[in-house]
């Protein structure tokens, strides 16, 4: 372990046996390991997460002859990097190095204002080794994966104006993003309801090409991630179709919404006059009233 001149000193040679002089807190000959904690995990965008490096060592360590038991590092320096991200750069750590506390624990928080992939290491600096870059050959390490993921949810036309009597379909489109852009996101479970159903008269008439009936229900989205609705309302008005989505990860649940909205006119044309008798040669006059 490389650290600031009279702190700890790890001597290592590409070695997993590592020796450590000058520090009142850990000394003797043994071995370490660095974990990070959660190994994977998914969080919605926008929520933090926390990741945890564990340094832990065995064998003769602070007067403890070949101690099989792994005990904790402390004040151990460890380095965080993300790599490997999709998009590149995906996400921004916080802090960039810690030091192990008594449990032998140093943590970092991932966060990302976008949806991305990327994988994260935590790493201790070995001697041979440049301090603060990442090298495979000398450095104890260990890794995590992280994905912050989006959902959208739509309802498709966002408006309309159909004539009183005809049928309206609605298309919902669930997407899902985990760096690589939306995708459509099937077999997933969509509700929604009608408002405004009782001044217009709106209930449902199917759902994905199934009969349906009332002013609410749910779909499963299809391999395109849709679900098609077909409403249509006896009055004249708008009412609107409003859809729901919840998803649970690993930072909790989230609830994504989507409208559309669906306007009744009715039409009336009227002749006048309804009948007449003219004499032949003379003109008639029609008026027409919309």
């Amino acid at each position: 372990l490389r650290t600031a001149t009279g702190a700890v000193a790890w001597r290592s040679a590409n070695s997993a046996d590592e020796t450590i002089n000058g520090n009142a807190t850990n000394t003797g000959a043994f071995s370490y390991r660095v974990t990070l904690t959660p190994a994977s995990a998914e969080n919605f965008v926008g929520r933090a997460h926390v990741l945890t490096a564990t340094v832990l060592g065995k064998g003769s360590l602070n007067g403890v002859p070949a101690n099989p038991a792994e005990t904790p590092i402390v004040g151990v320096p460890v380095r965080f990097q993300t790599f490997n991200g999709t998009p590149a750069g995906c996400g921004s750590l916080s802090p960039t190095s810690a030091t192990t506390d008594a449990s032998g624990q140093a943590q970092s928080t991932l966060t990302s204002t976008t949806a991305c992939s990327t994988s994260i290491r935590a790493w201790v600096d070995n001697v041979g080794g440049t301090a603060g870059a990442f090298d495979s050959t000398k450095d104890t390490s260990g890794s995590a994966t992280k994905t912050f993921v989006s959902y959208g949810l739509s309802v498709s036309p966002a408006s309309a104006t159909n004539a009183l009597g005809t049928n309206h379909t609605f298309t919902i489109t669930l997407t899902r993003n985990t760096g690589s852009g939306p995708v459509g996101y099937a077999g997933q479970t969509v509700t929604f309801s009608l408002s405004n159903a009782a001044a217009t008269g709106a209930h449902l008439v199917s759902v994905n090409g199934a009969p349906a009936s009332g002013t609410s229900g749910s779909c499963t989205t299809q391999a395109d991630g849709t679900c098609t609705v077909i409403a249509t309302a006896t009055h004249t008005g708008t009412f609107t179709l409003d859809a729901s989505y919840a998803a649970s990860n690993d930072s909790g649940q989230g609830t994504f919404t989507g409208s559309g909205s669906k306007s009744y006119v009715d039409y009336r044309v009227d002749v006048t006059p309804p009948t007449a008798t003219n004499e032949v040669g003379v003109p008639h006059t029609f008026t027409v009233t919309l």
